[in-house]
């Protein structure tokens, strides 16, 4: 069993530990499905189809997101942000489930 599997509330814990933001692990997983490497930092207006992303690569950064973090967000909402916004974006939703999942 790897850190990302087990019960939502541990895997959020241990993704976000006081180190790591929603931002910081969020950047990785959208670096690394770019395959770039994981020790950049994501600026909040990059568009991930701009980057050189594409529909699986989106598809797995949603997949990745819940799994990782431990949230629940709905998909059309995750892939039409991707789609039409850019990271900044994406990581306010992100924070938004986070936010109301601990609520």
């Amino acid at each position: 069993m790897d850190n990302f599997t087990g019960g939502a509330e541990v895997n959020r814990e241990s993704a976000l530990s006081s180190h790591n933001s929603v931002r910081d692990v969020m950047s990785r997983m959208w670096l690394q499905r770019l395959g770039r490497s994981v020790d950049g930092q994501v600026e909040d207006h990059e568009k991930f189809f701009e980057c050189g992303g594409d529909s699986i690569g989106a598809i797995g950064l949603y997949i990745d997101t819940e799994e990782r973090l431990a949230l629940v967000i709905d998909a059309a909402d995750f892939l039409g942000t991707l789609a039409e916004g850019d990271f900044g974006n994406l990581v306010r939703l992100a924070e938004r489930a986070g936010d109301e999942a601990t609520t």
